[in-house]
């Protein structure tokens, strides 16, 4: 897992994000979210589309600990190994 729990999600851990080589005026890389036009981003930006580039856990999951309405109970129990759910 990219992100590490307990940590504000960053555009670097993102799937999204595509570094540069080199920076450009100060943004560290791009952002290349699908359907969405590419935009420069700095590594350490946070953002509601983030979505971690090895789990996939998103945003709205890391940050409530809660799995998003459309995980399958086979999602949630995979995710398990990568996160601890809030208890209802």
């Amino acid at each position: 897992m990219a992100h590490k729990i307990g940590n504000n999600p960053h555009c670097i851990d993102c799937k999204w994000y595509v570094p540069y080589e080199t920076e450009k005026n100060g943004y560290t890389g791009e952002c290349q979210e699908e359907g969405t036009e590419s935009m420069n981003v700095k590594w350490q930006w946070d953002c509601s589309h983030w979505v971690d580039k090895i789990t996939g856990l998103t945003h709205f999951e890391v940050l409530t600990r809660v799995p998003e309405n459309y995980r399958t109970p086979a999602d949630i129990l995979y995710l398990s190994q990568f996160i601890e759910w809030r208890k209802k």
